[in-house]
């Protein structure tokens, strides 16, 4: 399998820190290389008198945030280091203290008869701070239940707030569509009313139907006489009105004589 360059990397470095001479030797390297830059005019980082005022401000902020870190990091290590247990060495034993050997009594069963006077009963005091009974980490189960309770009660307020608030929303979406249709229907009025011609306007509500409609056929009928129009020869020259198609005709005379006559 091929080695990437970064594997390639990592193992030379490796090897470099592993040999004292070899790093002692990179690192002076680097220090000359450095010190040709500086007296080159080459930053790395440019100091603070080359920078604006806003940027130098900008990183003083960067400072001040990566100095708070740090003494984070080191609280932390600090506190981390004194819940630390002592090593065994730090405690100092107590004094042995001889005990008496019990004193075996002559028994027919032999040395094998385990003695009948009583042990030294060990103490309960643990013999260091970190020794001792734990305290369970699990709530019992009094407080348990009166916690979910709790939960539960306000998970069914907050539930039951919410669905009142849907609803009122829900509520409020109706009235406002409602409002907005009647609202288009109000504007759709006032379009038709102002798109009327003044013939319509002015004519009554109630007529009767029979003796228009006998003044309308007498006047197509007088129009599309040969000697008032003409036809237009075209194949495309029609037009259909009411399902009915017929050939398109133009006027020979004005409107004002044909109505005088």
């Amino acid at each position: 399998m091929p080695v990437s360059n970064k594997e390639r990397g990592a193992r030379f470095r490796a090897r470099i820190r592993a040999d004292p001479a070899a790093r002692e030797e990179r690192l002076a390297k680097r220090r000359d290389r450095y010190k040709q830059r500086t007296q080159a005019g080459q930053h790395d980082h440019p100091s603070v008198t080359e920078l604006t005022a806003s940027a130098v401000e900008k990183k003083r902020e960067q400072w001040r945030l990566n100095q708070r870190r740090r003494r984070e990091r080191k609280r932390q290590v600090e506190a981390v280091m004194n819940l630390t247990p002592l090593s065994e060495d730090s405690f100092e034993e107590p004094p042995q203290v001889a005990r008496p050997e019990p004193s075996q009594p002559s028994s027919p069963l032999g040395p094998s008869q385990p003695s009948s006077l009583p042990r030294p009963s060990v103490s309960a005091q643990p013999s260091s701070p970190w020794e001792g009974p734990l305290s369970s980490s699990t709530p019992d189960k009094a407080s348990c239940g009166s916690k979910n309770k709790n939960s539960s009660h306000r998970s069914e307020n907050r539930t039951r707030k919410l669905r009142e608030e849907i609803e009122e929303l829900r509520k409020q979406l109706l009235r406002e569509k409602r409002r907005a249709d009647a609202f288009r229907k109000k504007v759709q009025r006032l379009n038709r009313e102002k798109h009327k011609t003044v013939n319509e306007k002015n004519r009554p509500k109630v007529f009767r139907k029979g003796p228009e409609r006998r003044r309308r056929r007498s006047v197509i009928e007088f129009l599309t006489r040969d000697e008032n129009s003409r036809l237009l020869p075209g194949k495309k020259g029609t037009v259909t009105k009411n399902k009915v198609k017929g050939q398109r005709r133009v006027l020979t005379k004005s409107l004002r004589e044909l109505h005088s006559e």
